[in-house]
């Protein structure tokens, strides 16, 4: 009543506007609820929409002529609407009757175009590209306009007929006003323009940052890259930059705010209750930093949660009116108002996941971002808890199990409410019966978790078993080169092939159970209908299931099968998640590097300065320096020397500021260069290692090149210095890898040098020429300040000043002369090592005349200790000492890895070859590799049981249609026998649907697993047999990548994603014939929008094909930075490289990220396309009923309705589905790719086996013998001619490059014959299989490779030789005693790598399998590069005692432990280009091998 007093006639006339056959909206509704409405939605978001444009402003916009036109509408409607105002009021004026909406809606509607105007200019003035909130304001009042302007028309034809009238005025202005409304909303569907000097800027940016609303509703930014991608293989290059607020560095500045609050409140909170400890809580701070954005995708989710019940509700309107004589345009508003309801259900579901995808995307950065800082600032103490792999995977597996979750957060709210509205809808529908349902599905949840924690269960043994074989793997490959000269891969593959039998053993019981899984997801749904239907019409004769309740239900009932599928999902990810954020937490709170520990005042005199000071690596540990006081005055040269242990390292960590400062204070004045005992270089150029971040100059460069010794090396290398550096240096010597690190110190020109033991990894002419050029008082760095740790004592003459130290303290310093004047910790320090030279050779290289000098200054000590070690010394004549044959650091010490390069392209500066994204879709070969290796049965099976399930399926929904009928049949109606057999078949068929996809469910993943095991075997197989030039271009990490991500792929996904697109593409077949059986010719429009959907799906998969494996490839050098940032954290905070480093970060994350974000744009893309063409079907559906009402049933009707509103998830599901095949097949093309790798000759030719004596006399002959690494490459051996008779010790030397290496690996065919031939006893070697030849000779590597197995197996993989052989082998390689004292004995388990064995036991072990094989030639690669003196002595006695009779073959680095063998081979450039005996050689000055004798001093 007192609306009608407001409005002046009824506010709401339903004989006027709903029981009418030509329906008018009152205009007190429309300008009162439909304006108040729009203009409350501006006015309420005006305010926060100009917070935020202030809050980030941009550059503004230009003038366009859209700009101008909006204005000048939004002028003109101002301007009539003032005039409607000022002419209501001044009818009010002139008493004519005037009803209180008449005034209200005018001003309502000018304050809103006053403040739609304003926000206008504002946005114009701000850069404001676009906005929603005028566009949705401007969308609203062109509805409301248009009903106005309806019922004004309907008031002027029908003169008198209703309570309102309309003046000639109304008419003028209303048409005016609706004109410009409808032309503003138009032009607001096309975003403004931006400054031309930002312009560049937007399109790096690409077409989201300038796209307008509506475009970025129906995601139309993606248009140009989708074609794009259609038209061509996406490369990086291709895509856009990521928009701005997406970046990392400004989300990391947001984020790392936050967290530092969080961290000082709760060092407060613990500083208070210091026995209690809190823990910070990373998901608050990351909900503080992203709130607005999860608030909005809460908004977002919770509108289209809701709108999935609107379909239900409207086809029950809509079955009522089938029924009914109602008009026809109520029919058509339903029909369209289930459009609409699927349209904005499609818009909200695709905003909602696009922003929570978007908004996970940059809580990754913002994570990232936190723990890269983090580990750039971590103490000693805070990386104790971590390797550098565990850091890694905090950083990329613990962040994504956050990323899952936060993309799943709001299922754990939406799941209960849908199923809550689920039920109470039921409700409704079916009375008490619906409690039954709900029960049912109760009782599921405790099944559902008791079969999830036995998935759980055997996950964790799956993943138990991948862990031991990726594991495995990685032992195999890194030592892949030791067990191919021991012909060990048989044992080791049958190793690997039990632990993947294990693995598949429990893959297929957890199979059963994921089975049982699907078919609880299938069978509740339906038996929830079963249940629900059958309490329903048993608990009252007088309840009839009609077409309403049975297929109102049945949508309601399909509704809930996503939150039951979803919760148990996202409670898993959440329990994930809270695991990997306790564990981020625990990280981010570990001990940091105290920023203040070391001064940097202005003192030039003294850069360095330590007083009084002590220092520990953590708070609460023991000191490790004490009492430190140094000075060092600018430009001088202080050495720093002490036994191992003294602390001398620590010290300059201290000076780093690396240890914890426990009292004293430190300074350090000027820039800092860094020289670590382990260098620490990139994997970049060689060129980019030394420059690191510096401005290039060319002069400067070559100097610095030419004092660091490494002009030689640039010749050497491929590509010069544009030659990349693999991982961890691995294509480069121990010498080189130094040299390039002393280069980047000098390179850098800092003030203060910190050179911790650089002269250890180098020869002693190298040394010497690196002390005389670049660190000694004549060198490049003369003038700058630098601290030398060293054990060259033949450089301490020459330093200004020498600092002893002991046992963590400063026991004296001075100069040379003083400090051996006072005979104190000093002189003891160098007649200990002079003592000590006569038995470790490594003090041969040092310089004679400075060596003799010292004796002479120290004679009567060194006598004294002589004659007190007498009786320990092994009375040796030094002529036998030199056979010795041991390793040195040099630069040749890994003449391999470059003689393998040598004959590389020198266009392909890069070491391995480069992954490259595949393109293009996967071959059909592929699939059908793949299906033979699954089992062709298995799917004509699978299709066939397919097939009879859905058959069963839909007769039970056509049965469900004959019943629903008998309420319309009076003769049906109360026959209770009837109900009976309708409800049994229903449940038969129902129940034999869901058994048939159980079994089929099993049968896949049975087959998949045994095709996956396949394609393993033959991978391994391959993998195993593939010669050795495979694993010198290929990385280990994209080899392991195979056996451990595709292999899951192949294992687990792939079956899962074919299990889907089967049961979606049956599912849509029979929906389509549902939807048909009640309009056959919807078939030709279901055609035509089917031919739609294939076209949008090429379009998608072209670009997201590529966007994924962009994706993909651009998160690898993430990894590969983080960890290298975490190895060489010291040397980057030393060289204040930092904040270059940070933004490397930034960069690559962003790269990765504009990928990531244009893939979620991609994935939107499709699904709001699909949905589209999905829900005009269901209108089509809609309409089609409408239109032939009273020719169809309301079963029939239903039947087809429901079928309609299941074909838009189902067709999106099965585009998507083909969409996941596709991309997962990559992962079957790879391994399949590696099923063909070439193998090398055969392990054991039957036809051709070497007696078993061979070889007996171990003479050697090579015969114009060359090879190569690989086909196309250079020869890297030519004409090789050259006799090694029986028993023979020959030393092989040799520049780096020259061929040495690749000499030994001719003898054990690691590389096959270009030309010529090689005979061991007058039988080549070629005829033989592999295992044959390897088997008869015995290797003692440099590097001693041992495996994580017991010591039996390392010595015997193959149980040839008994215990007591294996005891006797022992017992003769000293290690007898050691390995008798551990509780297992021979079956004691060693560590990967051996790392619960010293080095010197390491090389006992690599000794003991030497003496089980016993051969009658060796082959000695300075197998004694890493042990200690005594252990070395122990190796070579045994060697010279046991294998007296063999021939021996000698990689020599060192030319010293070779002067006593028989024969001497000199190779240079892949020739034999001196052989003789050393007398002789050295006879000849003019020979090669004497000039290398005189580089080392020994001539």
């Amino acid at each position: 009543m007192a609306l009608n007093d407001f409005c002046g006639h009824p506010f709401w006339d339903e004989q006027l506007s709903w029981n009418s056959s030509n329906p008018i909206i009152t205009p007190c509704l429309s300008e009162t609820a439909l304006l108040w409405a729009s203009s409350g939605f501006l006015w309420i978001f005006t305010p926060l929409a100009v917070y935020l444009t202030v809050k980030s402003p941009k550059p503004s916009l230009i003038w366009t002529w859209r700009l101008y036109m909006k204005l000048f509408l939004c002028l003109v409607l101002c301007v009539a609407t003032a005039y409607e105002v000022i002419h209501v009021f001044m009818k009010y004026s002139q008493n004519e009757i005037i009803y209180p909406y008449e005034y209200t809606a005018p001003v309502i509607r000018l304050c809103s175009f006053a403040i739609a105007t304003i926000l206008l200019l504002l946005y114009k003035q701000k850069g404001v590209l676009t906005s929603g909130l005028l566009f949705i304001y401007w969308f609203f009042m062109a509805i409301q306009s248009s009903l106005k302007y309806w019922a004004l028309i309907d008031s002027i034809q029908n003169p008198g007929y209703r309570e309102w009238t309309f003046e000639q005025t109304d008419l003028v202005l209303k048409s005016i006003q609706l004109t410009s409304i409808i032309l503003i909303c138009l032009l607001y569907c096309v975003a403004d323009s931006v400054n031309q000097n930002d312009k560049r800027k937007a399109n790096a940016s690409g077409n989201f940052v300038s796209s307008s609303f509506i475009s970025q509703l129906f995601f139309h930014w993606y248009d140009s890259m989708a074609y794009l991608g259609f038209k061509k293989a996406l490369i990086q290059a291709d895509l856009w930059d990521l928009p701005e607020e997406s970046r990392t560095k400004l989300i990391h500045d947001n984020f790392s705010e936050l967290l530092t609050e969080s961290q000082q409140r709760l060092k407060l909170m613990n500083a208070k209750k210091p026995v209690s400890k809190a823990r910070s809580n990373l998901f608050r701070t990351l909900l503080k930093s992203f709130w607005p954005w999860l608030l909005a995708c809460f908004i977002l989710k919770l509108f289209s949660s809701l709108l999935a019940f609107a379909s239900p509700q409207l086809l029950d309107l809509l079955l009522t009116f089938i029924r009914s004589n109602d008009p026809s345009w109520k029919g058509v508003i339903l029909a369209l108002g289930m459009f609409v309801a699927a349209l904005l259900q499609s818009l909200f579901d695709s905003q909602h996941e696009f922003w929570i995808q978007t908004t996970s995307m940059r809580m990754r950065s913002a994570l990232i971002s936190a723990i890269y800082h983090k580990s750039l600032r971590l103490s000693g103490l805070g990386r104790r808890d971590y390797t550098s792999g565990e850091i890694v995977n905090i950083m990329a597996v613990d962040t994504q199990r956050i990323i899952d979750y936060v993309n799943t957060i709001n299922v754990l709210w939406s799941a209960p409410v849908q199923i809550c509205l689920s039920v109470t809808l039921l409700w409704f529908q079916l009375g008490v019966a619906s409690i039954a349902g709900l029960i049912f599905m109760t009782a599921l949840i405790p099944l559902n978790a008791c079969i999830r924690a036995a998935i759980k269960n055997y996950q964790i043994k799956v993943m138990a078993e991948k862990d031991k074989r990726s594991k495995m793997m990685s032992e195999v490959l890194n030592g892949m080169k030791v067990l191919k000269l021991y012909a060990w891969e048989g044992a080791f593959e049958d190793m690997i092939m039990s632990i993947r039998q294990n693995e598949i053993q429990y893959l297929k019981r957890q199979a059963i159970w994921t089975a049982i899984t699907h078919f609880i997801a299938n069978f509740a749904p339906f038996c929830v209908s079963l249940v629900c239907f059958a309490t329903f019409v048993l608990i009252d004769s007088s309840n009839v299931l009609d077409a309403n309740k049975a297929f109102v239900s049945l949508s309601l009932i399909n509704i809930l099968r996503s939150p039951l599928i979803q919760l148990p999902m996202v409670v898993t990810y959440g329990a994930n998640c809270i695991i990997s954020m306790k564990r981020i937490d625990k990280y981010l709170q570990g001990d940091e590097l105290d920023p203040n520990a070391v001064a940097h005042e202005p003192n030039t005199a003294t850069p360095i300065q330590v007083k009084n000071a002590t220092f520990s690596w953590s708070q609460d540990e023991e000191e490790v320096l004490t009492d430190i006081n140094i000075e060092v005055p600018q430009n001088k040269l202080i050495a720093i020397v002490g036994t191992v242990g003294s602390g001398k390292s620590s010290l300059l960590a201290a000076l780093l500021g690396d240890l914890h400062k426990k009292q004293g204070s430190i300074n350090v004045h000027g820039r800092i260069a860094y020289v670590p005992q382990t260098a620490w270089l990139q994997n970049a150029t060689v060129r980019e290692n030394i420059v690191f971040g510096e401005t290039f100059r060319q002069e400067k460069y070559n100097n610095v090149i030419e004092a660091c010794a490494l002009t030689p090396d640039m010749k050497i290398l491929p590509g010069g210095d544009k030659t990349e550096i693999g991982e961890r240096g691995i294509n480069l010597s121990g010498g080189q890898k130094q040299r390039i690190s002393i280069a980047r110190a000098v390179y850098s020109n800092s003030d203060v040098y910190l050179l911790d033991d650089p002269l250890s990894a180098v020869d002693a002419h190298v040394a010497s020429h690196l002390f005389d050029k670049v660190i000694g008082p004549k060198g490049l760095l003369k003038h700058k300040t630098r601290l030398l740790v060293t054990h060259r004592i033949t450089f301490l003459p020459q330093v200004d000043q020498i600092i002893v130290m002991k046992d963590g303290k400063i026991q004296e310093s001075g100069t040379y002369n003083e400090l051996m004047a006072k005979k104190g910790e000093f002189a003891d320090f160098i007649i200990q090592y002079l003592s000590e030279s006569e038995t470790d050779e490594d003090l041969q290289d040092e310089n004679p005349i400075m060596i003799e000098a010292m004796k002479a200054s120290v004679k009567p000590e060194l006598e004294a200790r002589r004659s007190n070690r007498a009786d320990s010394i092994n009375a040796l004549s030094r002529q036998e000492s030199r056979m010795s044959i041991r390793s040195v650091r040099s630069v040749s010490s890994r003449g391999l890895s470059l003689d393998k390069k040598r004959g590389e392209d020198l266009k392909n500066y890069n070491i391995v070859a480069t992954e490259k994204a595949e393109t293009g879709s996967v071959k059909y070969s592929v699939y059908f590799e793949f299906f033979q290796a699954v089992g062709v049965m298995a799917f004509i099976v699978t299709i066939l049981f397919y097939v009879i399930a859905n058959g069963l399926n839909f007769g039970s929904t056509l049965w469900l249609t004959e019943w629903s009928e008998d309420a319309e049949d009076p003769t049906k109606l109360n026959d209770t026998s009837l109900r009976l057999y309708r409800l049994s078949v229903y449940a038969v068929l129902g129940i034999g649907s869901s058994i048939m996809i159980f079994i089929n469910a099993t049968i896949i993943a049975m087959a998949f697993l045994n095709g996956a095991t396949w394609i393993h075997n033959q991978m391994l197989n391959k993998m195993i047999r593939a010669p050795m030039s495979f694993f010198d271009t290929t990385p280990m990490g994209r080899i392991l990548n195979r056996f451990t991500k595709d292999i899951d792929n192949a294992d687990t996904t792939i079956s899962l994603n074919f299990r889907a697109l089967f049961v979606l593409t049956f599912r849509g077949l029979v929906a389509v014939l549902g939807i048909c059986t009640e309009t056959p010719y919807l078939i030709f429009g279901i055609i035509i929008i089917g031919v739609f959907y294939i076209l949008i799906q090429k379009f998608y998969i072209a670009s997201s094909r590529q966007l994924r494996r962009i994706e993909s490839i651009t998160r690898s050098p993430i990894y590969s930075h983080f960890s290298e940032t975490i190895t060489g954290s010291t040397s980057i905070r030393a060289y204040g490289a930092t904040d270059h480093f940070i933004q490397e970060c930034y960069r690559k994350v962003d790269i990765n990220h504009s990928s990531f974000f244009l893939n979620i744009g991609a994935n939107r893309w499709l699904s709001i396309r699909l949905e589209l063409f999905g829900n005009l079907i269901v209108t089509v559906a809609a309409f089609t009923a409408v239109a032939t009402r009273g020719s169809s049933t309301a079963g029939a009707t239903g039947l087809a309705l429901s079928y309609a509103l299941q074909i838009t998830q189902v067709l999106s599901m099965l585009i998507r589905s083909v969409s996941n095949v596709e991309n997962n097949i990559v992962s079957i093309e790879r391994c399949l790719e590696y099923t063909k790798i070439e193998s090398e000759a055969m392990w054991i030719d039957y036809n051709n086996q070497p007696r078993n004596t061979w070889p007996e006399k171990g003479e050697i002959v090579f015969k114009n013998y060359s090879t190569r690494y690989r086909e196309g490459l250079d020869l890297v051996l030519k004409n090789i001619f050259c006799t090694i008779k029986p028993n023979e010790k020959v030393g092989i030397v040799g520049r780096t490059g020259a061929g040495k290496s690749s000499l030994t690996l001719a003898l054990f065919r690691l590389v096959e014959p270009a030309q010529g031939t090689i005979a061991i006893d007058g039988e080549d070697i070629c005829k033989f299989g592999l295992h044959d030849l390897r088997q008869r000779l015995t290797i003692i590597p440099q590097d001693p490779v041992l495996f994580s197995a017991t010591f039996r197996k390392n010595f015997d993989p193959f149980h040839k030789y008994s215990d007591s052989e294996i005891w006797k082998a022992l017992e003769l390689a000293n290690l007898k005693e050691y390995v008798a004292s551990l509780e297992s004995g021979l079956d004691y388990s060693i560590a990967e790598g051996g790392e619960n064995l010293s080095v010197g036991q390491r090389q006992l072990v690599c000794l003991t399998r030497a003496l089980l094989r016993k051969t009658q030639v060796l082959v000695l690669d300075e197998a004694t590069a890493a042990v200690d003196v005594e252990t070395d002595e122990l190796i070579q006695e045994t060697i010279r005692r046991e294998f007296a009779d063999c021939t021996i073959v000698t990689i020599a680095h060192r030319l010293n432990t070779i002067m006593d063998y028989d024969k001497i081979i000199v190779m240079d450039k892949g020739k034999i280009v001196e052989y003789d005996s050393p007398i002789n050689l050295l006879a000849n000055k003019n020979s090669i091998f004497y000039s290398m004798a005189k580089e080392a001093k020994l001539v």
